[in-house]
């Protein structure tokens, strides 16, 4: 495993951390914050705004300091209020290395009292990752862990849906978004699959959630396919009518994010979410509207 610190003129300081499968950089200037994910030798599969736009220009609420859509992936507190979620990333994180785990640690945001730590254990062709918020302030709060992946523009999203038989009562939940038009060509709901597909040429932004019990999600793009893995808990009450998973497109990328249960936490108390990132060549995109396909495609890279 080759580990190496690198500028980037634009994302600043990086580590860089590879091995013969994957190549991973993470800022050091900012975040928690992961801004590169690929097969070893291939294009970056995140998404990066290399022009630095404001996330949130409107909530100048911090000391002047603005939140920056930067890309890659982050760590977020749910359920999304502004202006509390937009707290600004913008300042150095303390690095941690111990063999093959990477810590990376934020410093408590003034205003939220809030820390946010995102972990990564580097596993041969696998990457285990453990967020995880504290409570730093004086009262109680009430929140869910909330891991959000940015990807590139031009591919084609598949997760599952619910497959439990509950006989009499319903098995799935959907939330939509005020601006999700369920007509949308991008969308596509199927007997066993839901296909999200990202369009530079399609200007309207679409969001959804659901129970996604199955705990994964695929994205095929750049002849890669990026897998993230995680858990469903029947006793967790989840944000948003009761999603552990949302995605997102708009003209520029597509979102795949997880969410952990909802808790009420104490001072120094924490909440945590594990999700693991596979990543495969894969030259083949899925059709749109072909259950068989996505079946076939999607049965090869699950346990």
């Amino acid at each position: 495993m080759i580990i190496e610190k690198i500028k980037d003129d634009i994302f600043g300081n990086l580590l860089k951390i590879e091995n013969e499968n994957f190549e991973l950089r993470v800022s050091l200037d900012y975040g928690p914050r992961i801004l590169h994910f690929s097969k070893k030798g291939f294009e970056n599969i995140f998404y990066n705004d290399k022009d630095l736009n404001p996330l949130a220009d409107m909530f100048d609420v911090y000391d002047g300091e603005i939140l920056k859509l930067r890309g890659g992936h982050r760590l977020w507190a749910s359920p999304e209020f502004t202006p509390g979620c937009y707290y600004p990333d913008n300042f150095p994180v303390t690095f941690e290395h111990n063999d093959n785990e990477f810590t990376f640690i934020s410093p408590v945001e003034k205003f939220t009292n809030l820390q946010k730590i995102i972990k990564i254990e580097v596993k041969d062709n696998k990457i285990k990752l453990k967020h995880s918020i504290y409570n730093k302030g004086a009262f109680s709060t009430k929140i869910a862990p909330w891991a959000i992946t940015m990807l590139s523009g031009g591919g084609v999203e598949i997760f599952p849906q619910s497959k439990k038989k509950t006989g009499y009562l319903h098995n799935r939940n959907f939330s939509f978004w005020d601006y999700a038009d369920m007509t949308d060509e991008r969308f596509y709901l199927g007997k066993k699959f839901v296909s999200l597909k990202q369009d530079v040429e399609s200007k309207c932004a679409f969001k959804l959630g659901c129970n996604n019990e199955d705990g994964w999600a695929m994205y095929f793009n750049k002849n890669q396919v990026f897998i993230k893995k995680f858990k469903f808990d029947d006793d967790e009450t989840y944000p948003d009518g009761g999603c552990n998973f949302e995605t997102y497109t708009n003209d520029s990328m597509l979102e795949i994010e997880t969410l952990g249960g909802l808790r009420n936490l104490e001072p120094n108390e924490k909440v945590s979410l594990k999700e693991t990132w596979e990543i495969y060549e894969e030259t083949e995109t899925p059709i749109l509207r072909n259950e068989e396909d996505y079946n076939r495609l999607t049965s090869k890279y699950l346990d």
